[in-house]
């Protein structure tokens, strides 16, 4: 299976969004019970959650809303899944190592933190099959020297931009926030896409060869 992108990868794009355009159905897990133990402000604890049991992945992201009650200027926010416990998860910053920049919490501790679990898995992978299905991916990778560095990171630029254009269409004909705005940005990663896709390069065995924006990749866009 052909992915080419992480869950982190359009994070670090949409980080502002991704709770908006991750489809509810793709909650891998939620409570309002939270909790971060003082000294261990990286581990997020809950008593009535089990992760592990309900699928919570390292590499998923999880939002965490604090108490209302701090008064945070910025009470939600995101973060990478790290490890995975019966009930608890160790979390990290987006394209962070563990326990690098600030915490999800105070030193002393904290109780009462709403979370979600998700994930875009299946958008990332019906991505991947999209750019399989016309470049021959699996084909070059299986048998050849397949796909230089070079294009690996376009190839993973390409997923996330197809995922969040499709998945702001989506939300902009669902009515859901602001359709305009949604629209908007759908047009814009569209765009984008088709740019980078134009100039794509996958080398095979004796030859590289230069693809140009196939005619299913225009400006319409479809979920």
């Amino acid at each position: 299976m052909l992915t080419f992108a992480t869950n982190e990868d359009i994070a670090i794009r949409a980080s502002a969004d991704l709770p908006l355009i991750c489809p509810r159905e793709q909650t891998i897990a939620s409570g309002s019970d939270g909790a971060f133990r003082p000294g261990d402000v990286w581990t997020l604890r809950s008593s009535t959650v089990d992760f592990s049991t309900q699928g919570v992945l390292s590499g998923q992201v999880i939002q965490l809303t604090r108490p209302t009650q701090l008064g945070a200027r910025s009470p939600s926010q995101l973060f990478m899944i790290d490890s995975v416990g019966p009930f608890s998860v160790t979390l990290r910053r987006q394209g962070e190592g563990p326990l690098k920049g600030d915490p999800p919490a105070p030193t002393s501790g904290l109780t009462g933190v709403q979370f979600r679990v998700m994930t875009l898995a299946p958008q990332i992978v019906l991505a991947g099959q999209t750019l399989d299905q016309r470049f021959g991916l699996g084909n070059r990778l299986a048998d050849g020297p397949g796909v230089d560095p070079n294009s690996a990171r376009i190839l993973t630029d390409a997923v996330v931009l197809l995922v969040l254009s499709r998945q702001y269409l989506a939300v902009s004909q669902s009515g859901a926030g602001q359709p305009d705005l949604f629209a908007t940005k759908a047009a814009y990663y569209q765009a984008e896409f088709n740019d980078l896709i134009a100039r794509f390069i996958v080398r095979g065995d004796n030859e590289t060869s230069r693809w140009s924006v196939p005619p299913a990749f225009g400006t319409r866009l479809s979920r």
